[in-house]
């Protein structure tokens, strides 16, 4: 649980322990509500989980990472790239991530290590249960735009792997090709 400051120790220690070279900053939340609907502490829990949580594990791993000139790979969201409507906890989290992730491409990069942002779709995992999105994926389901999480999971190293940028995978990549320049 790296909601918890004691969660990100515990995966920074199991990292260092590990000598990994490749970190995937995958775990996130959001719900869906106007913004002075969303109660305090679910905004700081999602701005911790989705936000200072992946800051953090970087900042803790990054020794270890360069020792091997590795890659980070963050698992962000097409809110981070746009708004929507009654996503603005979850959406300020992504905005942020990205723009740290832009930030530490300065630091980090001169040291050998990528930095890849994953905007991986519409992918049918627990997540839009918890954000209250249930009916809605029943809808994206139906239309094969909800990926599975294997299906995009080669994707999502590969990008890493190769240390990419960024990489724009599934429903996100079909979405964004239609929107103007």
């Amino acid at each position: 649980d790296i909601s918890t400051p004691k969660g990100v120790e515990t995966v920074i220690e199991q990292g260092i322990r590990h000598k990994v070279d490749v970190v995937i900053n995958n775990a996130g939340f959001g719900t869906v509500g106007q913004l002075q609907e969303t109660p305090r502490e679910l905004l700081l829990s999602i701005l911790e989980t989705n936000l200072v949580a992946p800051i953090e594990i970087t900042k803790g791993l990054r020794e270890q990472v360069a020792k091997k000139q590795g890659s980070f790979g963050y698992v962000t969201s097409l809110a981070g790239k746009m708004g929507f409507p009654e996503m603005t906890a979850y959406s300020s989290s992504k905005f942020g991530l990205e723009g740290a992730i832009e930030s530490l491409r300065y630091e980090l990069e001169p040291l050998g290590i990528g930095l890849t942002v994953v905007r991986p779709g519409m992918v049918d995992t627990d997540f839009f249960d918890t954000a209250g999105l249930t009916e809605q994926m029943k809808g994206a389901k139906s239309e094969g735009l909800l990926k599975r999480p294997e299906e995009i999971a080669q994707e999502i190293c590969e990008a890493i792997l190769s240390k990419q940028r960024e990489v724009v995978i599934g429903s996100d990549k079909e979405f964004l090709q239609q929107l103007p320049n």
